[in-house]
């Protein structure tokens, strides 16, 4: 098969971050990152599915490519917003400042980077002539009493906007940089406001001494609850694994009357598996949070069909507050596909695992194996992983709870990936895995295991 069932791929080549997550007109739509041509990242497009549960997705094909001078490299990630009934994606349009002449699709120097967006009327057609500027290039100079001269954004180093209207006001985050007192750059979050979501105006700057980060990427900042959470994938957070950055999250508060952000300084890792990056969020038709993260992977895979394909998206997962605590479940969509129960493994189908786990416990699912000792869970995925030394294997959760206390596991597995949500998703660890195979025991735990429908 060499290709997951429920979760969410490119038809074919190079996938990366999610973008436009939106329940529109009774369907989820779903954008992502993509390079149409190879299985390697380049000059990006937006590929575009939608789905009625999801869990199965309907390719749509292309809906944004370079077609203007402020896009003609890549139109970067960004996010969807339905106003007065039509579709409206806003997206980071990029130049590069040098072409590498060996691979035009790659840039040579840097990026020159601007806020764009397009408005469909029915959230299928895109014409790209329709396309406009909303915030031009870096960097800026915002006056006023207080600062007269206060530098902000980068020249190509701003990006993915995320939109959002409160009241009758819609909202923009996006992330940037600039650099400090000693020439460091650092991280910065730039805020935007419109009365029509198509004029724009400068509202606010986050920065911060606590937060170290080189730069926010795929900045999202929503309520739960009434409580703010903020997601970001941050460049320079140091982190165990094989990857440089990861996505994180923490809370805050902010003023939607001056866009004045507040955070807690100490990040907290979505997912413990170290593949998960660029999560984006949106509310489902019953108005749950909902967020999807890129799982990265090192090599293409081939399917039945013969197209070449790399990149996928987690299965979707609430956001919730539980006891003061941001946790992550599965989508109730997601254990609803997961209700035929079966006595036998097979790596073949689709397979959800619900395990309640005693101290000492050992779970072998087809080569990747996950262990329970202390109040700490760990999985091990280097037997299916392939030839891949410099990316890490071996991830685990901080103490979870005492020795003698039982560990709730649910594991999804789907072809090339395995998700383990602990406790309902106070934590979860998903990880790529290549060549799984039928073999399953599990020592020290009840296990009951589901057949997922495709």
């Amino acid at each position: 098969m060499a290709r997951p069932t429920l979760h969410f791929t490119p038809t074919q080549n190079w996938m990366n971050d999610p973008n436009g997550f939106i329940f529109y007109r009774g369907k989820y739509h779903l954008f992502y990152q993509h390079f149409p041509y190879d299985t390697k990242w380049g000059t990006m497009h937006w590929g575009h599915k939608t789905s009625g549960d999801l869990l199965h997705w309907e390719d749509r094909g292309i809906a944004l490519y370079p077609s203007k001078r402020y896009d003609a490299n890549g139109c970067f990630s960004g996010s969807a917003l339905e106003v007065d009934g039509k579709m409206y994606l806003y997206y980071t349009a990029i130049v590069y400042d040098k072409i590498n002449p060996e691979d035009i699709t790659v840039s040579a120097a840097g990026l020159l980077a601007s806020q764009a967006m397009l408005v469909s009327e029915d959230g299928y057609v895109f014409d790209q002539s329709q396309k406009r500027m909303v915030v031009p290039q870096f960097p800026v100079i915002a006056t006023g009493e207080e600062n007269p001269a206060f530098s902000y954004g980068d020249s190509g180093n701003v990006r993915d906007p995320k939109v959002w209207k409160h009241g009758n006001t819609y909202y923009m985050i996006l992330g940037s940089q600039h650099p400090d007192s000693t020439g460091t750059m650092r991280g910065e979050l730039l805020f935007y406001t419109s009365g029509d979501a198509i004029h724009w105006t400068f509202a606010n700057v986050y920065r911060s001494d606590e937060i170290r980060t080189e730069m926010f990427e795929c900045p999202d900042l929503f309520e739960v609850d009434g409580q703010t959470v903020f997601i970001t994938s941050p460049f320079g957070e140091e982190c165990p694994g094989n990857y440089k950055d990861h996505a994180w999250y923490t809370t805050g508060t902010f003023s939607h009357e001056n866009c004045d952000l507040r955070l807690d300084p100490n990040l907290k890792l979505i997912d413990w598996g170290m593949d998960f990056y660029a999560p984006q969020t949106t509310t489902d038709e019953e108005g749950r949070r909902t967020i999807v993260g890129w799982l990265r992977m090192p090599e293409a895979l081939c399917d039945d069909s013969g197209n070449k394909w790399i990149g996928a998206f987690t299965f979707p997962r609430l956001v919730e507050v539980r006891e003061g605590r941001i946790c992550f479940p599965p989508h109730p969509n997601v254990k609803k596909a997961f209700s035929r129960e079966t006595g036998r493994f097979s790596a073949n189908k689709p397979m959800r695992i619900s395990i309640l786990a005693q101290n000492g416990a050992r779970i072998h699912v087809g080569g990747f194996d996950i262990a329970v000792e202390n109040g700490i869970v760990q999985t091990d995925r280097s037997k299916v992983f392939g030839d891949f030394p410099s990316i890490g294997t071996v991830f685990q959760t901080p103490r979870i709870c005492e020795a003698s206390e039982e560990i709730a596991l649910e594991i999804y597995v789907d072809d090339c990936i395995v998700e383990v949500y602990v406790n309902d998703g106070e934590y979860v660890i998903s990880n790529i895995c290549y060549g799984l195979n039928n073999e399953f025991y599990c020592i020290g735990a009840h296990c009951k295991m589901y057949v997922g429908e495709s």
